[in-house]
């Protein structure tokens, strides 16, 4: 058994699945293989690029392919917000959010790839030892007891991708989301109905209107809003000292479902108390 969050895992396979998807060559017959190993002498067949390898028993995950490979000076690069080959087809955020996941529960990635030949991923997975004791630990209070129920979030990123994923994420856990593309539609949103959202969830870098002027403009409609930054840069904007008092609380992308949900309860809670903004890596 795992004691994981299943939004969080499937995001893990998905990726890893549709990445392997677009190495192959089009218009040539191509293969992808997922297999899931149990062995546990199990060792990684290339380089552990993300996180390291559990001392807990762990599953690994297998994920291979016979598409174009990754050059070898990009292997690590690729787990990188961003960064992409894909031109405008490509967001850049699939392995970053890989690699957060994976991080985030403890357990690691390896890769090797051969250019023109394929590449395998391999994510080894904790396992929850059959004896463990799992009341009150954090995937199991997430699972059931619904973290944000009743309340409403705010979610602005002008990437629908991320959008639709954080929306996701905040319903596994209770919430009921509202997602805005644009920063002027979350304006209008809250205008409309101020008492009525508990949370504003905003990423930084949009066109037209950044976080910080999203934030100070819906600090005037209303003055108590907790407000939550997603950022690919979050210890830029924890040191930015002119962002102090702008939002409650600071965490970094690519997020899972348990940190985004902590955070966002925190910000909540730092809102209602006054208290320092939270700001977490």
């Amino acid at each position: 058994m795992a004691l994981t969050d299943d939004t969080e895992l499937n995001q893990v396979v998905l990726n890893l699945t549709l990445n392997a998807r677009d190495a192959l060559p089009p218009g040539q017959v191509g293969r992808i293989k997922l297999e899931v190993i149990a062995n546990q002498e199990y060792r990684p067949s290339g380089e552990v690029v993300v996180g390291t390898l559990p001392q807990v028993p762990a599953a690994v995950i297998r994920v291979s392919d016979t598409g174009c490979g990754i050059a070898p000076d990009d292997l690590k690069r690729v787990f990188e917000p961003f960064f992409t080959h894909k031109g405008e087809a490509g967001t850049g955020l699939g392995l970053a959010v890989v690699a957060g996941v994976i991080a985030s529960n403890d357990g690691a990635l390896a890769i090797q790839s051969w250019p023109d030949c394929g590449t395998i991923f391999e994510v080894w997975w904790p396992l929850q030892p059959a004896d463990a004791d799992t009341q009150g630990a954090p995937g199991t209070m997430l699972a059931a007891g619904n973290v944000l129920a009743g309340k409403t979030v705010l979610v602005v990123d002008d990437n629908p991708t991320v959008a639709d994923t954080l929306v996701a994420m905040l319903e596994e856990v209770g919430a009921e989301v509202g997602p805005c593309i644009d920063p002027h539609d979350a304006i209008t949103a809250l205008s409309d109905d101020a008492a009525s959202w508990d949370l504003v969830i905003t990423d930084y870098d949009m066109p037209g209107m950044n976080g910080a002027q999203l934030a100070r403009a819906l600090r005037k409609v209303r003055d108590d809003l907790p407000i939550l930054l997603l950022t690919a840069l979050p210890r830029v904007h924890q040191l930015h000292q002119n962002q102090i008092g702008l939002f409650d609380g600071v965490i970094g992308k690519p997020t899972g479902t348990t940190q985004l949900a902590v955070a966002a309860a925190a910000a909540i809670e730092a809102a209602r108390a006054g208290s320092t903004p939270l700001c977490a890596s």
